[in-house]
C-alpha cells in the first residue's frame, strides 16, 4: 500500500476518534477525561477510543442503537487501523471466530480493501472513499439520538 494511503487512512481514523470525543465533551465534559483513562468491566471489546465513546454516549442518555451497520463497519476499520499502526499493515485477525468471520466478509465484499500475498493491507482510493462514506453514515445515524438529547437539555 502506498505510504500516503496509510497516512490518509490513519488521519481519517484519528479524525473519527477526535469527533467522537468532541461529542462526548458536549454531553458531559467534567467526567469524560476520568472515564477515558480507566478500564470498564461493561465493555466486552478491547477498550478502544471508539468503543469507550459509544459506551459513554449511551451512559449519558444518548441512545445509539446497538445494531447499526455503520457501527459494525467502523469496528472493522478499527482492526485495519490497528494492523497498520501495530503490525506495519500486516493484517491482525481478531481472536473471536465470529468477529473474524464478519471481518473477513467485510474485507472481501464491502471495503475495497485487499490483502496481498504477504498478508499486507492494501487500501485503494476507492477504499478510502468507502471509509469516509461509512463515517458519514454513522454520524447520520446518530444525528437523531443527538437531537433528541439536545431537545431534552433545552427543556431542562
Amino acid at each position: 500500500m502506498p505510504i500516503h494511503h496509510r497516512s490518509l487512512f490513519l488521519t481519517i481514523y484519528s479524525l473519527l476518534e477526535h469527533n467522537l470525543i468532541w461529542l462526548c465533551e458536549i454531553v458531559n465534559r467534567d467526567e469524560l477525561e476520568k472515564f477515558l483513562k480507566k478500564q470498564h468491566p461493561n465493555l466486552k471489546e478491547a477498550e478502544s477510543t471508539i468503543e469507550k465513546t459509544k459506551y459513554w454516549l449511551n451512559q449519558n442518555k444518548i441512545n445509539i442503537p446497538k445494531k447499526l451497520v455503520s457501527w459494525k463497519n467502523l469496528k472493522n476499520y478499527r482492526y485495519i487501523r490497528n494492523s497498520i499502526v501495530h503490525n506495519d499493515a500486516t493484517i491482525e485477525w481478531p481472536d473471536n471466530s465470529q468477529i473474524k468471520e464478519n471481518f473477513s466478509k467485510f474485507i472481501e465484499t464491502e471495503s475495497k480493501i485487499e490483502i496481498d500475498i504477504n498478508g499486507k493491507i492494501i487500501v485503494s482510493n476507492d477504499g478510502l472513499l468507502i471509509f469516509l462514506k461509512s463515517i458519514k453514515a454513522f454520524f447520520k445515524e446518530i444525528k437523531k439520538p443527538m437531537q433528541q438529547w439536545a431537545e431534552k437539555q433545552d427543556q431542562s
